[in-house]
């Protein structure tokens, strides 16, 4: 009857696709593992092809570590729920395309044999968030090879052998974040290689071959905040080539070729808090070269050519908290190197040429911690090298032969411990005088009659910049120091000398961060001195220290900027040829001038500058 063939028919075909059915998920079950239907794992399997039939419903897929050199179009076909493809350490080298699973989230290709990126490869992966491809050998990536990946977020193309990035590579990116090219052969970056990657905070360029920045290279990553540019072979960076990049907080420029930095370079990085510039050929830094880095906390340029640093170098890196100048060849630090870095955390000079270390070289490092001197020449430091350092804990003087031993440092060691029960690490030995003797710089025994503070300091009281003998007075008290007091009344100067005791001049001096950045009506900045660093008979300090003050003063007024500037240039001719004495009768004679000048009715000087004319003297 043929409602019996029918019957007979269907319940063969029903037993036919129970079989097949039982087979398909045989072929994936016997060998994969499964949690519930929609987590298969076929890792290390030695699977040389793709499973033929995956579950609809299945969201994860582990291929790992297997021998499959081949994705064909039918590899993943209505595969609508998939959100996350693993097909890292396999064999393949040819991807036809991947396409139509709407649902996948992360696609992990690396460490593979793939060699190009053609274009459309990734077509309608419109939820594809997370693409790896490193550790390929992938040396082509066509224009446009990732279109339509609208919510791509991490692409990441490390350790491959991309030499160029085209013009257009990454368009139509808009959600990119995180791109890595590191360890490729890129030697140059078309000014059009990230248009419209407008959202990148990522950036990683380093071990490549690039050897020149262009002007517009990065000019529409407004978003980026990390920027890894080391172990290129830069030499040249164009002058407004990271003009955009107003957002960057990391900077790598390590292990490059720069020879110099120019006042330009990072004029625009505002926001920049860390700048690694180790291990390059740098000999010259650009009086104004880190002038807008008011946001910069660590700046390392050890491994370098310097040999000496200006003073004004780090005159406006307020926030800096970490800064590495080990292994150059540095020699001379400039009195007021430091002067500004009232945040610096660490401080780090091994491995250069310097001999002495004088007192004030780490003025104003109030919340310094680590400071690094080992591996030196160093011979000697003066008294009051170490002392007002509140927060100090480790001073690294190791590999310094010739240094001498001295008993200023194990004051400043003592006295920090009975007074603010805080232990000091010093490293070193030093020379005791006794033939080629050495000894631990903390166990040197000569120490019974230095005494840190001076009880006998003398004092004058200045006003308008003129002191005479008679207001000198005696320093009596604990920690004895002489505070030194520049203030600015309307355009009078005037310069005090007092005596205070050693934690309220540190507190006083602390307080130069708020009020000597701009000279104004009612400022005043002080220093401190103590012991042997006072000299009773030369209050105005160094010529240089003298000249700077006058140069803050010349700011007042372009009226007699010029004036002044010509008579620092004068007195410090001068001061190579004569006595110290001779030198500060001159200071007083050009105070009395200045003074004059400076105290012209302020009406006048007004009425010229808005008339752009110069005041007849």
């Amino acid at each position: 009857m043929p409602s019996q063939r029918y019957q007979v028919i269907l319940t063969f075909l029903l037993i036919l696709y129970m079989r097949l059915s039982f087979e398909i998920r045989a072929d994936i079950f016997c060998m994969c593992t499964c949690n519930g239907s929609e987590h298969v794992n076929c890792s290390n399997l030695n699977l040389t092809s793709v499973p033929k039939y995956f579950l609809p419903n299945v969201k994860y897929i582990n291929l790992y570590g297997n021998k499959i050199s081949k994705i064909g179009k039918e590899s993943f076909v209505n595969l609508h729920k998939l959100e996350i493809l693993r097909l890292s350490n396999n064999r393949i080298s040819n991807i036809e395309l991947i396409e139509n699973l709407p649902s996948l989230v992360l696609l992990d290709l690396s460490y593979n044999d793939i060699t190009i990126i053609k274009k459309k490869t990734f077509k309608n992966l419109c939820s594809l968030q997370e693409l790896y491809l490193s550790n390929n050998k992938i040396s082509i990536i066509e224009q446009r090879s990732f279109e339509n990946l609208e919510r791509l977020r991490t692409l990441f193309l490390y350790n491959n052998k991309i030499s160029n990035i085209e013009r257009e590579s990454f368009e139509n990116l808009p959600e990119l974040a995180d791109l890595d090219l590191t360890g490729n052969e890129i030697f140059k970056i078309d000014q059009n290689s990230f248009v419209n990657v407008t959202r990148l905070e990522y950036l990683h360029l380093s071990h490549n071959k690039i050897s020149n920045i262009e002007e517009s290279t990065f000019k529409t990553l407004g978003s980026l905040k990390d920027l890894g540019l080391s172990y290129n072979q830069i030499s040249n960076i164009e002058e407004i080539a990271f003009k955009n990049l107003h957002s960057l907080r990391y900077l790598d420029l390590s292990y490059n070729q720069i020879s110099i930095i120019k006042e330009s370079t990072f004029k625009t990085l505002h926001s920049l808090r860390d700048l690694d510039l180790s291990f390059n050929n740098i000999s010259n830094i650009e009086e104004s070269a880190f002038k807008n880095l008011g946001n910069l906390q660590e700046l390392d340029l050890s491994h370098n050519q310097l040999s000496k640093i200006k003073e004004s170098t780090f005159k406006t890196l307020h926030s800096l908290r970490d800064l590495y100048l080990g292994n150059n060849t540095l020699s001379i630090i400039a009195e007021g190197t430091f002067l500004n870095l009232t945040s610096l955390l660490t401080l780090d000079l091994s491995h250069n040429n310097i001999s002495t270390i004088k007192q004030g070289t780490f003025e104003n490092l109030y919340s310094l911690q680590s400071l690094y001197l080992g591996h030196n020449q160093m011979q000697k430091y003066e008294d009051g090298a170490f002392l007002f350092l509140p927060d100090i804990y480790h001073v690294d003087l190791s590999g310094n032969k010739d240094m001498m031993c001295g008993c200023h440092l194990l004051a400043v060691v003592n006295y920090t411990r009975n007074t603010y029960n805080t232990s000091v690490v010093v490293k070193g030995e030093c020379h005791t005088g006794l033939g080629q003797e050495t000894t631990p710089i903390l166990k040197y025994s000569q120490c019974q009659n230095y005494s840190l503070f001076q009880k006998n300091l003398e004092c004058q009281t200045c006003s308008g910049m003129m002191c005479n003998d008679s207001e000198r007075t005696g320093c009596p008290g604990v920690e004895p120091v002489c505070q030194y007091k520049l203030s600015m009344n309307g355009v009078t100067l005037k310069f005090e000398r007092s005596c205070r005791t050693y934690r309220n001049c540190l507190e006083a001096m602390r307080n130069n961060t708020f009020t000597c950045n701009k000279w104004a009506n009612g400022t005043s900045c002080v220093a401190c001195c103590s012991g042997n660093q006072c000299n009773k008979n030369d209050f105005m300090g160094t010529v240089e220290e003298f000249s700077r003050k006058l140069l803050n003063i010349s700011q007042k007024s372009v009226d007699f900027k010029e004036d002044i500037v010509s008579a620092i240039a004068m007195l410090e001719e001068m001061a190579l040829l004569i006595s110290n004495a001779f030198v500060n009768i001159i200071l007083r004679k050009i105070l009395h001038g200045i003074n004059d000048m400076i105290n012209a009715p302020e009406k006048i000087l007004v009425e010229a500058e808005k008339a752009n004319r110069t005041v007849s003297r």
